[in-house]
């Protein structure tokens, strides 16, 4: 009997499973262990190793087809092992002037593509197994559907949603959807931060260690939430429930959206570890090779806009957290220190916290002793 290349659950949270890509093609011989096919669940890509040894026999999701977990996506055969032919499909029958009621076989990611797009299925036809109608298929009838009314507006490219822009849809318009954003803008002066890291650079050099500012902001946030908790939190079932833990995520983004890898312990981590892990999550993220458990467990998000000239921004909350730092570009401007003009590096911080689980009074002493922890940093240098 063949052999079933099934789908494992890639994620607590994933429903859509895409396939990016098979290795081999329908006949060709695989060895168990050996990298069969690449999929994508949320933002993480994953691979799918051979469950056995022999040739691949059919291939049941092609490439871009979007699946569930525990799904059969393939067969492996046994060398000389042939599958048992199916019957023909018998031609269908004319459909008589009065519409009867026919069962369309099509995939449900066909089905809800058909439903975005305006696309009747009975007009579709299938080039899946008996005629199944795939997404392909249903793509390729947009494509041939002529326009609606004229607007003056002709379509380049239609990218439909799914593997991680979709993941990326859902979650932000839950979050909008559910959470009563506030935003606090607080001006904080990284002078002397910058002094330090300077200083400190020669040293960490000889390490292979080099922290960023934004490792700084991290470093600072995970000392302050383990100070004042409360916005270490997370809304769920009706309640507050304020973590032990200070697990920061950090927002990274990648070709085709942005992923949040989590630093777990943060507090307990000094800069240049915190540098260190932050760089190799970055990394693993850029090159896809992020595991499950690298994105769940979030407690509080920092997110950076700062290289790309954004001086503020109000970020969304990842849900079930309350609260999220955006970190602004650095600059030097000209300040009043003593009854003189000074040049001083300072940036924005930018926290936005769900009102409905916190008040502004208390998310604002939060960002008040963020930026007085970045204004006096030598305790973690």
């Amino acid at each position: 009997m063949p052999v079933e290349v099934v789908l494992p659950e890639l994620s607590t949270t994933a429903e859509d499973i895409v396939i990016v890509t098979w290795f081999k093609k329908e006949g060709m011989e695989v060895q168990e262990g050996e990298l069969l096919l690449e999929v994508q669940a949320e933002k993480v890509s994953f691979e799918i190793h051979a469950p056995a040894s022999g040739h691949v026999a059919k291939i049941l999701a092609p490439q871009g087809a979007v699946v569930k977990a525990r799904s059969v996506v393939g067969l492996i055969a046994a060398p000389g092992e042939a599958l048992v032919e199916e019957k023909p499909v018998e031609a269908p029958i004319a459909r008589p002037e009065a519409k009867a009621e026919v069962f369309i076989l099509a995939s449900p990611a066909a089905r809800r593509l058909a439903r975005e797009h305006g696309i009747d299925l009975d007009l579709v036809k299938g080039s899946g197994p008996e005629g199944k109608i795939t997404e392909q298929d249903v793509m390729e009838a947009v494509r041939k559907k002529p326009e609606a009314a004229p607007t003056g507006l002709t379509i380049l490219e239609r990218i439909p949603l799914a593997g991680m822009r979709k993941a990326i849809y859902d979650n932000m318009a839950k979050s909008h959807a559910q959470v009563v954003p506030v935003t606090l803008v607080s001006e904080v002066d990284m002078t002397e931060a910058v002094r330090l890291r300077e200083e400190k650079l020669s040293e960490w050099d000889r390490e292979g260690i080099r922290p960023t500012i934004n490792d700084v902001v991290l470093k600072a946030a995970a000392m302050t939430l383990a100070e004042d908790r409360r916005l270490n939190a997370s809304l769920a079932e009706g309640e507050l429930r304020i973590w032990r833990e200070i697990n920061i995520g950090l927002a990274v983004a990648v070709e085709d959206g942005l992923v949040v890898p989590v630093i777990r312990g943060a507090d307990r981590k000094s800069l240049p570890e915190i540098a260190k892990e932050a760089r190799e999550l970055a990394e693993q993220a850029r090159g896809r090779k992020l595991r499950p458990q690298d994105l769940e467990g979030a407690t509080f998000t920092v997110t950076n806009l700062g290289a790309f000239g954004i001086t503020a921004f109000t970020p969304i909350i990842p849900l079930p957290q309350i609260a999220i730092l955006g970190v602004g570009m650095m600059e030097e401007k000209p300040v009043i220190r003593d009854g003189q003009v000074v040049p001083r590096q300072v940036m924005n911080l930018c926290l936005v916290f769900d009102h409905r689980a916190i008040d502004g009074a208390q998310a604002a002493q939060f960002l008040q002793k963020v930026k007085a922890t970045l204004e006096a940093p030598s305790t973690f240098f």
